[in-house]
């Protein structure tokens, strides 16, 4: 009995102790399939445009600005000064002004150097956002106030834009 234990001992410490499993030998993954979506070597996959969360930029560009005087949208394009798309804005300033025709009374005009005018604020902030931010492709924006109501019957109006972050301070952008 111990013989045929001893051989049985034997035999299967040959088997265990002779395989060999060397990690430093390339093993051949077989064919791959070019229009398998999964192949991270497909030439074909989309490439993701570089982006940076806005947190992170240490430089913001306001670009490709428009403002809608009807609904008081507002477009804009955030990139870096490396052409880099900035993603993830929620804290700005929104500001609005409706001014009037010229009115008879020129008082604001003499005094302040200002024709009649209204002001609409719409912040927003991480806490409380009176604005509808829908974030397009490649740090594109679009910003439409909650409220965009005016007493009078404005005649012409401006958007002022203020962004800024821990990293930037950007002075703020007239939009017409």
């Amino acid at each position: 009995m111990k013989k045929a234990l001893i051989a049985m001992l034997v035999a299967s410490m040959t088997l265990v102790g002779c395989s060999d499993d060397d990690d430093n030998s390339p093993v051949d993954p077989g064919p791959t399939d070019p229009t398998d979506p999964t192949d991270p070597t497909d030439p074909t996959d989309p490439v993701d445009p570089e982006t940076i969360v806005i947190g992170e930029a240490t430089s913001i560009n306001i670009e490709q600005t428009s403002f809608d005087e009807v609904t008081g949208e507002v477009l804009v394009t955030l990139t870096t000064d490396d052409g880099v798309a900035i993603t993830g804005l929620t804290d700005f300033g929104l500001r609005y002004m409706a001014f009037e025709a010229d009115q008879p009374w020129k008082h604001m005009q003499d005094m302040m150097g200002l024709s009649s005018h209204e002001a609409l604020i719409a912040d927003c902030s991480a806490s409380d956002c009176d604005v509808t931010i829908t974030e397009g492709e490649n740090g594109s924006y679009s910003l439409m106030p909650k409220s965009y109501e005016w007493q009078g019957t404005p005649e012409s109006y401006k958007a002022w834009l203020h962004i800024s972050t821990e990293l930037v301070a950007k002075d703020p952008l007239w939009i017409e």
